[in-house]
């Protein structure tokens, strides 16, 4: 189980380096709370700089057949997709990728378990935490707009 890059050779370093900057707090956030998702990032050589989230064991040419399934995903899209504007704030950016990996992550382990929910919102443990990007702090929160509980992405672990 776990997180793997894939085709780093294929990609320019600064990518790279933005894609790690963006992913990185995310996939922390996922690793600490649970053991059950493994996937691969697969930086693509596109215009830009961008990366596809994949069920390990698919490639990007499995993915963009028709008819292509996975045991892993179920019923929901076999991957996901992070594109970087550089235009945008670094928060929007990180809650942005956020939401990619979060819904892989709620697939893989609703299909595997049958619970659903990632990452659980500690204060209900009913529902999960949602990603926004919180312009007055600057950094991309999971947040739970009823308790008015936010924590910063990339440090679940000490919830």
């Amino acid at each position: 189980m776990g997180i793997e890059w894939q085709g780093l050779d294929e990609v320019v370093p600064q990518c790279l380096e933005t894609l790690r900057k963006l992913l990185d707090p995310v996939l922390f956030d996922l690793a600490s709370t649970t053991s059950v998702v493994d996937f691969v990032v697969d930086p693509r050589p596109c215009i830009g700089c961008g990366c596809v989230l994949l069920p390990r064991g698919l490639t990007w040419e499995d993915v963009t057949r028709r008819g292509m399934n996975h045991p892993d995903m179920g019923p929901f899209a076999a991957y996901g997709w992070v594109d970087v504007d550089p235009t945008r704030p670094l928060e929007q950016l990180v809650s942005l990728a956020a939401t990619e990996v979060q819904h892989m992550a709620m697939a893989m382990i609703w299909t595997r378990t049958g619970t659903g929910g990632w990452p659980l919102c500690p204060t209900h443990e009913t529902h999960p935490l949602w990603p926004y990007p919180d312009r007055d702090l600057g950094v991309a929160v999971w947040e739970c707009r009823k308790a008015g509980l936010r924590i910063p992405i990339g440090e679940l672990s000490g919830t």
